[in-house]
């Protein structure tokens, strides 16, 4: 609630599928970063010698979470992956990049917990 911006992604109405349905304020955050465009959104928020990620709509008016299959929304997690990567290999990034694309996925809170404290 505190990042500048980040406020529109929590008003996006995400399909909520069961067993797990947002009950709370971790399951609604976990639901936004599955969706892949508000961990981007994040990135891009990043100081130089983070490169922003381009291409990709960050506006929350422009995503309809009903229409982003699974696949669309690997693929976004995945480009952020990919910038952290290229930031830890020009040692800009001190922190290790302990989460996959499947961790943030699956429905289970361990994974969600790596990509939080990425």
């Amino acid at each position: 609630m505190c990042v500048d911006g980040f406020q529109p992604f929590f008003d996006l109405v995400v399909p909520q599928d069961e067993p797990r349905k947002s009950t709370d304020m971790v399951h609604d955050l976990w639901d936004r970063f599955q969706l892949g465009i508000p961990l981007i959104y994040l990135f891009n928020l990043l100081p130089p010698p983070a490169v922003k990620i381009e291409g990709f709509s960050t506006d929350p008016s422009s995503i309809d979470p009903a229409v982003l299959n699974v696949k669309k929304k690997k693929s976004y997690v995945a480009q952020v992956i990919m910038a952290i990567t290229r930031l830890q290999k020009e040692g800009a990034w001190k922190g290790d990049l302990n989460f996959t694309v499947s961790d943030l996925m699956e429905d289970n809170t361990n994974g969600f917990v790596k990509v939080c404290h990425c």
